[in-house]
């Protein structure tokens, strides 16, 4: 997509925050994605990146604490777009509210959710609803990534208007190869693990006993890939490719264990016949790279993507409860009753449909919001 603007000639500096800077791959890739849709648009920008945290891992990420003082008044007076994951939750650890101090000395001309993720599936109690109203009142635009974000914000903030665009990692272009080490591996299936059903002995005997039967019906490799710098996606990949090879010691199990750039995993999914994945942004590398895919909902996060691109079908739990489980970040294993469920036919079933009709018009939403957003503070300079 190219799309000549009024302000070709002139930079523009943008501000992104969020829950950046601990190597989380689906959060680093919003800025990269970001990047790539200002390319496309033929958009001089410099994008610096403002954490949720005091001390980011990644140093490119600019922090909340005191020593990163300087960084951030360099910010002031560029428009903020608040992005991608952990912006809006029932908890005070949420992008928004971490970084109210920070937002209300900006001095941005322009402030807007874009394609921000709002929790669904927690109830908001009055005092939550009363700081949300005050707060999101500076804000220009509600962008934001699914349509079940999007319901739970218009219940917040009824008199405002809020626009689902999709997530912005539809727009992040992979990487052109896959590392050396996996090459040669084809055909073969991706999964992705989140840490929220570790520990559960009947998480594992399924999801084991259907990637199992699922690689010989294909004929293919299972390839884990870890989409966070924590050793937890790594671990939970070998405990489930323990299990698969006590029970056919035939399969090829293959587990990547190094750490893995945003763009490097979007390629090695590229590359799959089929992604299942528990974490959001492993179905949303595949979808984007019109890879057939099967999502494990963990989260109602993932279940609001699906239901933005079309995907419900080949989701589980089909049917999720209506509220997070007790005590929990998600649904337990044993609440979702996905234990019930053949994954081997929903993921053949996936594979036959391979339907991707939403995602250009997902990406032009994301790049009028962008342009939208760009136009606001063109107007006001």
């Amino acid at each position: 997509m190219k799309q000549h603007t009024r302000k070709d000639r002139q930079r523009f500096n943008l501000t992104i925050c969020g829950s950046f800077g601990f190597g989380n791959a689906g959060d680093e890739a919003v800025p990269l994605a970001i990047s790539d849709l200002a390319e496309a648009l033929e958009i001089d920008v410099v994008i610096r990146v403002l954490g949720r945290f005091p001390r980011p891992a990644l140093s490119q990420v600019i922090g909340l604490a005191s020593e990163d003082a300087e960084r951030r008044a360099e910010l002031k007076g560029h428009p903020i777009i608040v992005a991608g994951g952990g912006v809006l939750e029932p908890r005070e650890s949420c992008v928004l509210f971490r970084c109210v101090p920070y937002l209300q000395k900006s001095f941005a001309p322009t402030l807007a959710l874009y394609g921000a993720n709002v929790e669904s599936g927690r109830k908001y109690n009055w005092r939550l609803r009363f700081r949300v109203k005050k707060l999101l009142r500076q804000f220009d635009r509600l962008y934001v990534r699914d349509v079940l974000g999007a319901d739970a914000l218009r219940s917040l903030v009824p008199n405002k208007k809020v626009e689902v665009i999709g997530d912005s990692v539809l727009w992040m272009k992979p990487a052109p190869t896959v590392p050396s080490s996996i090459e040669l591996v084809n055909p073969f299936i991706a999964v992705t693990f989140a840490k929220q059903w570790r520990n559960d002995a009947n998480w594992y005997e399924w999801i084991a006993h259907q990637l199992s039967r699922l690689a010989v019906e294909q004929k293919a490799a299972i390839l884990f890939v870890p989409l966070t710098a924590f050793d937890v996606d790594i671990q939970e990949q070998q405990k489930v490719a323990t299990l698969i090879r006590r029970l056919n010691s035939a399969i090829d199990v293959i587990c990547i264990e190094d750490q893995l750039e945003p763009r490097d995993i979007s390629s090695i999914l590229s590359r799959s016949m089929l992604t299942i994945s528990m974490r959001l942004h492993g179905c949303v590398m595949a979808y984007a790279q019109k890879v057939p895919f099967v999502a494990l909902a963990y989260h109602p996060k993932v279940l609001g993507f699906v239901k933005t691109v079309g995907w419900e079908k080949f989701c589980l739990p089909q049917t999720p409860p209506d509220y997070q489980s007790q005590g929990v970040y998600g649904y337990t294993f044993s609440d979702t009753k996905m234990a019930e469920i053949d994954l081997v036919k929903i993921a053949l079933d996936a594979m036959e449909y391979s339907c991707f009709e939403k995602l250009e018009p997902l990406k032009k939403r994301l790049a009028n919001a962008f342009l939208d957003i760009y136009s606001l503070y063109d107007d006001s300079n």
